[in-house]
């Protein structure tokens, strides 16, 4: 499931320009807010992402850039 948090969070920002907020996360796959806490927790932990606790959409993926045409 932490991969799939992960693939979630790319395919958001590749999509939308931004990081999904943890309620999107949770509502759109399924789980609560909890839980996606201590996925992202875990992500970070493998340095796949950064986040900047206490703001709802700050979530960076490492290694993603993203450049608009």
């Amino acid at each position: 499931m932490k991969e799939k948090v992960y693939a979630y969070i790319v395919d958001y920002i590749i999509k939308n320009g931004y990081a999904p907020s943890m309620r999107e996360i949770a509502a759109d796959l399924g789980i609560v807010a909890s839980t996606v806490h201590i996925y992202l927790k875990l992500l970070e932990d493998d340095g796949k992402i950064y986040c900047r606790h206490g703001s709802p959409r700050v979530i960076r993926v490492n290694a993603l850039k993203i450049t608009k045409s």
